[in-house]
């Protein structure tokens, strides 16, 4: 709730946020507990249709290979591109075509991230592949990089 809360205040012409928030471990890890949050994580990923990741670095990896995310080559070369430079671009290969595409941006440099009340290292949007409500999620990723410091 607090973290919705936040949300909200940064984007008043929103009437509701729902945030869900899973656990991705590592994956080179050999803790049987962690074996069971990635089933976990798999298991909501398949299920539930956020229409925008926030995510650090190894749950990119994980979520990026599972097709999840779309390519954001339209909005960082274009209306995004002033605001992102290469190395706030997160890139992965397309399993189907073996291309690579940029899927994320980095937004941990943005004012706005300050105000989210959850302990974060690394903060990567991207944007859930299919979602109904795409121009909310490029909405939220361009004023996160506007607020960039």
């Amino acid at each position: 709730k607090p973290i919705e809360d936040a949300i909200l205040a940064q984007f008043p012409e929103w009437k509701r946020v729902t945030v869900n928030i899973n656990y991705v471990p590592a994956l080179d890890s050999n803790n049987p507990q962690d074996a069971a949050m990635l089933q976990k994580a798999l298991l909501v990923l398949a299920t539930e249709r956020p229409d925008l990741y926030i995510m650090d670095k190894n749950a990119f990896d994980w979520v990026g290979n599972q097709g999840m995310v779309r390519p954001l080559e339209a909005e960082v070369n274009g209306e995004l591109k002033a605001l992102v430079t290469p190395e706030m671009l997160l890139k992965g290969v397309d399993e189907e075509d073996g291309t690579e595409h940029v899927y994320a941006v980095d937004i941990m440099g943005s004012k706005l991230g300050e105000e989210i009340p959850v302990l974060k290292n690394e903060m990567y949007a991207g944007i859930r592949e299919g979602t109904e409500k795409d121009a909310n999620a490029k909405l939220f990723i361009q004023r996160y990089l506007e607020a960039s410091k």
